[in-house]
């Protein structure tokens, strides 16, 4: 009795058994934590198109001027929104390097006016 492979089989498994074992290094390397990183940043773009939204809908409700308090809610909204936000970056950079004493500065990425 005797058993052949063919070349094309052997590669083919080969491969897979080569991509199995990187995906599952990679994986146990990286953590979920660069997914996190990647769906703060997607939902920027939509936060910031409602933000700019409300601001115009504010600035040319009937051609007048903003309403003091409505204008200071929404600024007051927007600065709670981006310091709940940068604590949360921050938060997500320190959990992909748990092994590093790092002490991240939050004030340091604003840009001072």
């Amino acid at each position: 009795m005797s058993i052949t492979i063919s070349w094309i089989d052997l590669i083919s498994w080969i491969f897979t058994i080569v991509s199995v074992v990187l995906y599952i290094l990679e994986r146990k390397k990286n953590k979920p934590y660069y997914m996190a990183m990647q769906g703060i940043l997607k939902s920027l773009v939509p936060k910031s198109g409602f933000y700019a939204s409300k601001y115009n809908e504010l600035k040319t409700r009937d051609n007048k001027a903003i309403p003091k308090a409505e204008y200071n809610l929404l600024v007051e909204t927007i600065y709670v929104d981006y310091q709940s936000l940068k604590e949360l970056v921050m938060g997500v950079m320190k959990a992909i390097e748990p092994d590093k004493e790092m002490t991240y500065d939050t004030d340091k990425f604003v840009k001072k006016n």
